[in-house]
């Protein structure tokens, strides 16, 4: 059998018309959307970078507000114990007077 006279000799099955055009189209699609999945790929980190940064200036917030929080306490236990110490003060002041006017004499009772 003999190609006919309108294939060349050395092409068995020659492509459409416009095939090349399509491939290059096809390849602009792959590129845009390799473009596409870099793009969002590219939002998610910023996003993920984002998240991870609010959750750290969060973790930093949340660790000085309970330090705040303890400084507070402790200021609070120690005026605390300082009125605690001053009643005492003020109780063993009143029970030496006390005392010291037991000890005194006492004038014999009227009977």
């Amino acid at each position: 059998m003999q190609a006919s006279s309108k294939e060349p000799p050395h092409c068995s099955n020659p492509r459409p018309s416009g095939s090349s055009k399509r491939i290059r189209n096809g390849k602009r699609d792959f590129d845009a959307l390799r473009e596409l999945e870099e793009e969002e790929r590219r939002e998610a980190r910023q996003q993920r970078d984002l998240f991870v940064q609010e959750l750290k200036d969060h973790e930093e917030r949340a660790a000085a507000a309970q330090e705040m929080d303890r400084m507070f306490y402790r200021r609070e236990e120690e005026a605390s114990r300082r009125q605690m110490a001053e009643f005492q003060q003020g109780l063993l002041a009143i029970v030496g007077a006390l005392c010291k006017t037991r000890s005194q004499p006492q004038p014999p009772p009227l009977d």
